[in-house]
Formats: structure tokens, sequence, C-alpha cells
């Protein structure tokens, strides 16, 4: 009930951005331009709440296929190589040189990865994101490494509540992708955890069965 509406308005926003309804003048366009962003904010923020309500509901399934964990990070790590361009700061893989193979959701296992490589190049302004995966005996373990602000350390067990944002720079976001990313990693029999100190960076890691 709230995505239907949602996705109206932005659909006529649209129709009108591009001209359906007469000619669009610069000036309006910087307006609608602001307002797509806080719709295309709010509809993240509803998503985030549906994923959350699925899986604390015990209705998010998983459709776990075998695959190449390597080969999966690898992919989101190139979605994001514009954005860590634009902000001049390095995006490195440190990934064994042959297949990882895990039995996992594709697509909740992309989001996973999603959630905490966007955090880590938002909160990044300078130095290097690493990407790490290593291939231990019964489980794939991945690292994402960051050169931001850090977590101080009485802040670092509240990281993965939902609706905390423990930094004390203002970010866009809704807090919930990392209460996600640990439901999905539980869902999957896996572990997640942070280590971080303020003004040090943060790593998070996270294991699933191979």
């Amino acid at each position: 009930e709230l995505r239907t509406p949602l996705t109206i308005i932005k659909g006529n926003l649209d129709n009108i951005d591009k001209g359906f309804a007469g000619e669009v003048q610069p000036q309006q366009k910087d307006i609608l331009g602001d307002v797509f962003r806080v719709i295309n904010r709010l509809s993240r923020l509803i998503n985030d709440l549906l994923d959350l309500s699925k899986i604390e509901s015990g209705k998010m399934e998983l459709n776990k296929e075998s695959l190449d964990i390597v080969t999966l990070a690898g992919e989101t790590v190139k979605t994001f190589e514009t954005l860590a361009g634009s902000k001049k700061i390095g995006l490195i893989k440190e990934f064994p040189n042959k297949r990882v193979t895990v039995n996992a959701d594709k697509d909740k296992l992309t989001q996973v990865f999603i959630n905490l490589m966007g955090n880590a190049i938002k909160f990044t302004d300078k130095g290097n994101v690493v990407v790490r995966i290593i291939d231990l005996q019964k489980e794939a373990q991945v690292e994402i490494q960051d050169t931001g602000p850090g977590i101080p350390l009485d802040q670092v067990d509240k990281i993965f509540d939902k609706f905390v944002r423990v930094v004390a720079e203002k970010k866009e976001g809704t807090g919930l992708g990392l209460p996600i990313a640990k439901d999905i990693i539980v869902l999957h029999k896996g572990r997640i955890r942070v280590e971080s100190e303020s003004g040090k960076g943060s790593r998070f890691i996270f294991v699933i069965p191979k």
C-alpha cells in the first residue's frame, strides 16, 4: 500500500520531466531532480522495511544454488568502480585464484555485498576499500575493509541494530542495511561481525558454509 502510490507519483513526475505536460524550464528541472532524490530514498526505505518484515515473520525464502562467491564478489565490485573513482578512493580485490563454491541465494548474497560495500565507499573519503575472500576448510570468509572514520568501541555492538547509525557524520541512508545483511547471513547459517575503532576504519567479516 505504500509502494503503489509511490510508483504512481514517480511515473507522473517522470512524464513531466520528459516534457509530456509541456516544456520544462531549467529551474523546474532542478526542483524535479530534488523530488526524484527524495522519492528514490523513500523507495529504498520501503524496500528495506519490506525485507525486514519478511525476515522477521519467517517469510523470506532462500532460493539456494551452487555458486562461485569469487565471481559474485567480482561482479559487485565492478558496479562500484565508477563511484569509487569519483571519490578518488582505491577499490582493491584480494581474491583466491580459484573458485570458492557456496550454496546460497545469489540475489540475497548480492544484496549483502551491495550493503556492505556501499557503506564502505560512502564513509570513506580517502584511502582504499579492500574486498577480500578467504577460502577456509568448510566456509568462505569475506572481508570488506575501509579507511573511513571507524566506529567508537562503545558503539560497535550497536552497529547491527535496526535504525541505528553510529557514526556522527550525517550520511543518507535508512539505517537498515546492516541489520538486513546480518539477517540474510544468519538465514544462510553464517556469521557476521565488525572490527573497528574510531579514526582507524572498519572491517566487516562474514562467513557462510561451503
